[in-house]
Parts: structure tokens; sequence; C-alpha cells
């Protein structure tokens, strides 16, 4: 969990060095396909156990 959250401060860090006037803008957008992208992810993987026939 410290990982990540550090990758989000770094990326947050990145972005408003580069972009400090519209950084709130940017930042929102990229949590938001961050969690979409999350969300994918755990949606394919389960899908991909139970055509696997693997239980948790």
């Amino acid at each position: 969990m410290f990982a990540v959250q550090a990758m989000h401060v770094t990326s947050q860090n990145q972005i408003v060095a580069q972009e400090p006037e519209s950084a709130g803008c940017i930042i929102g957008s990229y949590m938001v396909f961050y969690s979409l992208g999350s969300a994918i992810g755990a949606i394919t993987t389960t899908v991909v156990f139970n055509a696997a026939g693997w239980v948790p």
C-alpha cells in the first residue's frame, strides 16, 4: 500500500511542477482513469479466474 501511495504522490508532484495552473483538473482526471483501470483489471481477473475454474 505504501508503494501505491508513493507512486501517486510522485505522479501528482510531477503534474504540479509541469502544469501548476491546471494541476487540479489534470490530477482529477489522472485519479478517474487510475480508478477505472483498477476496476477493469479486477473485473478481468475475476472473469479469467472463473473461466479457468479457479476458486479463491
